[in-house]
Protein backbone atom coordinates (compact mmCIF):
# COMPACT_ATOMS: atom_id res chain seq x y z
CA UNK A 1 0.00 0.00 0.00
CA UNK A 2 2.80 2.49 0.79
CA UNK A 3 4.41 1.90 -1.98
CA UNK A 4 1.56 2.45 -4.55
CA UNK A 5 0.82 5.81 -2.91
CA UNK A 6 4.50 6.56 -2.64
CA UNK A 7 5.38 5.32 -5.95
CA UNK A 8 3.09 3.95 -8.16
CA UNK A 9 4.90 2.80 -11.52
CA UNK A 10 7.13 0.68 -9.25
CA UNK A 11 4.47 -1.05 -7.25
CA UNK A 12 3.40 -3.53 -9.93
CA UNK A 13 6.57 -4.78 -10.23
CA UNK A 14 8.02 -4.97 -7.10
CA UNK A 15 4.96 -6.10 -5.50
CA UNK A 16 5.29 -9.20 -7.98
CA UNK A 17 9.41 -9.89 -7.10
CA UNK A 18 7.94 -9.51 -3.47
CA UNK A 19 5.77 -12.50 -3.85
CA UNK A 20 8.58 -14.27 -5.31
CA UNK A 21 10.77 -13.68 -2.55
CA UNK A 22 8.13 -14.62 -0.30
CA UNK A 23 7.64 -18.01 -2.02
CA UNK A 24 11.57 -19.02 -2.35
CA UNK A 25 11.44 -18.18 1.52
CA UNK A 26 8.64 -20.30 1.85
CA UNK A 27 9.90 -23.23 0.00
CA UNK A 28 13.50 -22.42 1.00
CA UNK A 29 12.39 -23.33 4.81
CA UNK A 30 10.43 -26.86 4.47
CA UNK A 31 10.84 -29.15 6.67
CA UNK A 32 11.53 -31.92 4.12
CA UNK A 33 14.99 -29.66 3.58
CA UNK A 34 16.18 -30.81 7.17
CA UNK A 35 14.15 -33.05 8.83
CA UNK A 36 16.31 -32.83 12.19
CA UNK A 37 15.36 -28.78 12.29
CA UNK A 38 12.99 -27.50 14.47
CA UNK A 39 10.40 -25.68 12.88
CA UNK A 40 8.78 -22.32 14.38
CA UNK A 41 6.17 -20.22 12.73
CA UNK A 42 7.16 -21.65 9.67
CA UNK A 43 10.95 -21.28 9.28
CA UNK A 44 13.66 -24.02 10.38
CA UNK A 45 15.85 -22.70 12.73
CA UNK A 46 19.48 -23.27 12.04
CA UNK A 47 21.06 -26.15 13.35
CA UNK A 48 24.02 -28.56 12.37
CA UNK A 49 22.55 -29.20 9.31
CA UNK A 50 23.42 -26.52 6.95
CA UNK A 51 20.45 -27.17 4.45
CA UNK A 52 18.58 -25.69 7.96
CA UNK A 53 19.62 -22.15 7.56
CA UNK A 54 18.11 -21.72 3.55
CA UNK A 55 15.20 -20.29 5.30
CA UNK A 56 16.97 -17.82 7.64
CA UNK A 57 18.97 -16.40 4.29
CA UNK A 58 15.89 -16.33 1.99
CA UNK A 59 14.11 -14.26 5.28
CA UNK A 60 16.99 -11.99 5.51
CA UNK A 61 17.05 -11.93 1.36
CA UNK A 62 13.86 -10.68 1.54
CA UNK A 63 14.11 -8.42 4.13
CA UNK A 64 17.63 -6.67 2.77
CA UNK A 65 15.09 -6.08 -0.05
CA UNK A 66 12.25 -4.43 2.10
CA UNK A 67 14.34 -2.46 3.54
CA UNK A 68 15.64 -1.07 0.22
CA UNK A 69 12.31 0.40 -0.80
CA UNK A 70 11.67 1.63 2.85
CA UNK A 71 15.00 3.56 2.82
CA UNK A 72 13.59 4.76 -0.31
CA UNK A 73 10.94 5.74 0.41
CA UNK A 74 11.43 7.34 3.89
CA UNK A 75 15.11 8.14 4.65
CA UNK A 76 15.94 11.57 3.68
CA UNK A 77 18.42 12.72 6.11
CA UNK A 78 22.58 11.52 5.28
CA UNK A 79 22.87 10.07 8.31
CA UNK A 80 19.82 7.82 8.23
CA UNK A 81 20.13 7.08 4.70
CA UNK A 82 23.79 5.70 5.64
CA UNK A 83 22.76 4.12 8.66
CA UNK A 84 20.39 1.68 6.77
CA UNK A 85 22.49 1.27 3.92
CA UNK A 86 24.52 -0.60 6.67
CA UNK A 87 22.05 -2.27 8.00
CA UNK A 88 20.97 -3.53 4.16
CA UNK A 89 24.34 -4.59 3.48
CA UNK A 90 24.75 -6.44 6.45
CA UNK A 91 21.34 -8.43 5.73
CA UNK A 92 22.05 -8.66 2.46
CA UNK A 93 25.74 -10.51 2.86
CA UNK A 94 23.91 -12.81 5.91
CA UNK A 95 21.51 -13.73 3.21
CA UNK A 96 24.20 -14.66 0.59
CA UNK A 97 26.57 -16.47 3.17
CA UNK A 98 23.16 -18.65 4.24
CA UNK A 99 21.98 -19.21 0.53
CA UNK A 100 25.58 -19.72 -0.91
CA UNK A 101 27.33 -22.30 1.73
CA UNK A 102 28.63 -24.93 -0.08
CA UNK A 103 28.12 -27.66 2.63
CA UNK A 104 24.31 -27.42 1.95
CA UNK A 105 25.00 -29.50 -1.17
CA UNK A 106 27.42 -31.38 0.30
CA UNK A 107 26.31 -35.34 1.36
CA UNK A 108 26.57 -35.28 5.36
CA UNK A 109 28.17 -38.36 6.77
CA UNK A 110 25.92 -40.95 8.39
CA UNK A 111 23.19 -39.45 6.34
Amino acid sequence: GLLRAKAPVLAVPLTAYGATLGTAATLASDPALAPGARNIAGLNIPNGDPRSRLGLGALLFTVSDGLIVLRRLFAREERTRRISEGVILATYAAAQYLLTDPAVGTPRRGA
